[in-house]
């Protein structure tokens, strides 16, 4: 992990094939930090917690699709051993 202080201000770019992504560190207030982000259309960007949800539940979608399939082919098993 590359560790950097910036003030209030500054800027980080992080360079990518479609443009730069631009971190502007904006406001520090007590142990708050506002970050400004520029990045082209085609990158996402989520908070952490945000992103974390949207993936528990697109696992649980998986979990729920997987027991489908599995009743699914239990059901055709069993109607091929009758």
């Amino acid at each position: 992990m590359l560790v950097l202080n910036r003030k209030e201000e500054e800027e980080l770019i992080i360079e990518t094939p479609e443009g730069p992504v631009v971190i502007r560190l904006l406001n520090i207030d007590g142990k708050s930090v506002k970050l400004g982000i520029e990045a082209p259309k085609k990158y996402l960007i989520l908070r952490k917690e945000l992103y974390d949800r949207i993936y528990q539940e697109n696992v649980e979608s998986m979990n729920e699709v997987s027991m489908d399939v599995v009743k699914q082919l239990m059901k055709k098993k069993g109607s091929k051993d009758e």
